[in-house]
């Protein structure tokens, strides 16, 4: 279990990864400082709870011009993700689906 000061750090972080992935970053500073966060939030990635892991996924997946570490850092994520969701059980599920129409 988590200490208050830990929770509020990893609270701490999810916001700055949010409000920095809504930015257009106009310099390699940063860009640099974006892609720190990115690095910290994979490093740490294992040990968040996921309401913070789903936050951060929402956040770079919603990235216009994501960078090659936003993309690694979406990666990650989707791997989190699908663990949690243990999607691998489901990957023989049939599902019907809509005929393909070709429009003009």
């Amino acid at each position: 279990m988590k200490t208050k000061e830990e929770l509020t750090e990893d609270v701490g972080l999810v916001r700055d990864i949010e409000a920095w992935c809504g930015t257009r970053c106009n310099n390699d500073n940063e860009r640099n400082f974006r892609d720190a966060l990115f690095r910290k939030a994979y490093s740490v990635m294992a040990t968040l709870e996921m309401p913070h892991v789903r936050r951060i996924n929402e956040a770079v997946c919603a990235m216009e011009f994501p960078t090659s570490t936003a993309l690694g850092l979406r990666e990650a994520l989707l791997h989190r993700l699908a663990l949690h969701h243990n999607l691998k059980a489901y990957r023989n599920v049939k599902m019907p689906l809509p005929p393909v129409t070709q429009q003009n």
